[in-house]
């Protein structure tokens, strides 16, 4: 009955054809990228058509997620050192290093599958020598820890309760060492966030500007809020906007209350530095204007 309830959904949603073809892709028992061999060119780079729903979200739409795109290539420039934490296949990490070009990027992906993809996209942009790429979560332990496998393969995470595949756990800590200035960390780990910032103290204190994701419903799932978040964050001296719209921020405080499921934030050192980088602006700044 629950395969059947699943037909039934896809054909009553939107684009059904379109959701059937992609269940097919996702359910064969080979790696459609590895015969097809068909790339999908995303503003200035490509990434191939692999067994992945994020593959399949840029497929149909190249524009998909082009906030991320927007505001990595207004924020970094050459020579700076950015570090991809949840770097799925890539596409946040194949731009960054296009834009740094002989700074430093690292990607960070547990899961097989998706690093294995994420290692081919990196490939056929010829970014291999430039970009260092690690196939292990982040979190407060070294260790290991059970992660999620799904077909919906960008929202894996890791589990606390359920079966999954065991992946090796590092400290940001232990990479962030050797840099004595870190421009830019994007983190979107499904919920893992605190435990990975408190791995990275030490890293985080020399690092100019964190792009995270925030979610009560994910975080809740690990047993803290995003005010628990926040706080660490402030402690080490970051303050805190979202995005309104265009290129307008807004500061919150550790008390905001999302109205959102999920949103993206940013964790800001020295803002006015953030301004210059970007062009963005902060909605007080219009205010005083």
């Amino acid at each position: 009955m629950s395969k059947l309830n699943k037909i039934i959904r896809i054909f009553k949603g939107n684009k059904p054809f379109q959701r059937v073809v992609d269940a097919i892709i996702l359910r064969l028992p080979f790696d459609i990228g590895k015969i097809l061999r068909i790339k999908i060119k995303i503003q200035d780079f490509n990434i191939r058509l692999h067994q992945s729903s994020l593959s399949l979200a840029y497929w149909h739409n190249p524009n998909d997620r082009i906030e991320d795109y927007s505001f990595l290539t207004s924020y970094l420039s050459e020579n700076d050192i950015y570090i991809d934490i949840g770097a799925n296949i890539g596409t946040t990490v194949i731009p960054a290093a296009k834009r740094i070009k002989a700074g430093k990027v690292i990607g960070f992906e547990p899961h097989p599958k998706t690093f294995s993809f994420l290692e081919d996209n990196v490939r056929i942009n010829n970014l291999s020598d430039s970009v260092e790429l690690q196939n292990c979560a982040l979190g407060n332990e070294r260790g290991s820890v059970k992660f999620s496998s799904d077909l919906g393969d960008d929202m894996n995470k890791v589990l606390t309760a359920g079966e999954g595949i065991i992946v090796t756990v590092k400290l940001l800590d232990d990479v962030g060492e050797k840099f004595e200035r870190i421009d830019l960390i994007k983190i979107d780990v499904e919920g893992y966030e605190k435990f990975v910032v408190e791995g990275g103290i030490k890293t985080l204190e020399k690092t100019e500007c964190i792009y995270f994701e925030i979610s009560e419903d994910h975080f809740k799932s690990f047993g803290y809020s995003v005010k628990d978040l926040l706080l660490i964050l402030g402690k080490i001296g970051f303050r805190f906007y979202m995005k309104k719209e265009g290129k307008l921020l807004e500061e919150i405080d550790h008390d905001h209350k999302l109205k959102e499921h999920h949103a993206n934030a940013f964790a800001v050192r020295n803002i006015e530095e953030f301004k210059k980088r970007t062009g963005w602006k902060v909605y007080g700044d219009t205010i005083k204007n």
